[in-house]
């Protein structure tokens, strides 16, 4: 039944549907621009030969994915994209949500805040210095003094992840688990959105922050199974949000996007793809397989880093964090930004 509901949902919504410009040539564009600026911060990062490429593979699905969706945004507000910052962005997410979840060294969650807030930052092992190499390239390019307010920005987003530790927990109640999915993945759409096309306006910021929210929600229908396994609450963990239920959101911000941008298509069209993308990959797994041509990026389920070498290790010298640790969970990386 869950099936046939799903179904009816994105039929009903088909009328988002429509032309993204250019799939293939933005995908394999993408990708280039992520071996040109990423590859080179990996490499210092200290990523263990025999399984960097493993690990690259992992980061460049991510980039690629939210570089398309900052893309779809830039267009629909009528600015102009940064593919350098995009796709950095993009990696460095993946890189985060891993070592909150996973990687990070002692007392990582206070470290990574110093960071964030402008102060330094020293890896406790070669998780963390992919991390910092890859976030102090972002910081180079983007030149924003310390007082922006993606900064801001950033720290609240960091915030609500720390916070998603909390899911853990099978006492959560559900406005709990509703506020840290809103503000984890609204704050972190804002950031991306911010970092790879410019400031967004302050009369946007609410919307984008919806919309994050929105697609967090769509990240946690994609990952219910995962995340039951794991003992993680999510909306979709206690049925309360399916695909309708997204859609829905959605439906209610369409108006206001399109009241604020003058035309909310360009960005519907890709939300519209990831949406059944995300079907596929909650109801039919297996045929979200791993690929390395740049449009089969786009469909691939994109797994943890401590799925990105033999054993479940993420293959990196060094790696003090809690993958040897038996039964370590997820928590709810979630940042991804809200990506599918």
């Amino acid at each position: 039944m869950g099936v046939l509901q799903d179904v009816i949902a994105l039929v009903r919504h088909a009328r988002w549907a429509g032309a993204v410009p250019g799939v293939r040539r933005r995908a394999a564009r993408f990708v280039a621009v992520f071996d040109r600026v990423a590859l080179p911060v990996l490499a210092r990062g200290g990523a263990e030969d025999g399984v960097a490429d493993e690990v690259a593979d992992v980061l460049r699905a991510t980039a690629v994915k939210l570089a398309f969706l900052a893309s779809a945004y830039a267009d629909m507000a009528r600015v102009a994209l940064r593919e350098d910052l995009a796709v950095l962005a993009g990696a460095v997410t993946r890189v985060y949500d891993d070592l909150v979840d996973h990687f990070g060294g002692p007392g990582v969650d206070e470290r990574l805040a110093l960071r964030f807030a402008g102060g330094g930052f020293t890896p406790a092992n070669a998780m963390e210095a992919v991390f910092a190499g890859l976030y102090d390239e972002i910081i180079a390019r983007l030149d924003r003094p310390p007082d922006d307010p993606v900064f801001g920005a950033l720290a609240r987003a960091h915030a609500f992840q720390v916070r998603s530790r909390e899911q853990t927990s099978p006492h959560i109640d559900s406005a709990t688990v509703e506020r840290i999915t809103d503000g984890k993945g609204g704050y972190g759409m804002v950031v991306l959105f911010d970092v790879a096309a410019g400031p967004v306006p302050p009369q946007a910021v609410g919307l984008i922050h919806e919309l994050g929210g929105a697609l967090q929600l769509l990240d946690d229908y994609q990952d219910v199974d995962a995340d039951r396994a794991e003992g993680v609450t999510t909306s979709a963990t206690r049925g309360a949000a399916g695909l309708a239920e997204v859609c829905a959101r959605l439906r209610d911000l369409a108006p206001r996007l399109r009241a604020c941008f003058g035309d909310h298509s360009p960005l519907y069209a890709v939300v519209y793809a990831a949406l059944w993308m995300s079907f596929v990959r909650r109801r039919f797994p297996r045929r979200a397989r791993a690929s390395r041509n740049p449009l089969g990026i786009l469909l691939r389920r994109v797994l943890p880093l401590t799925a990105a070498a033999p054993g479940g290790r993420a293959g990196v010298r060094g790696g003090t964090g809690t993958p040897d640790r038996p039964g370590a969970a997820r928590r709810r990386g979630g940042r991804r930004g809200g990506t599918p």
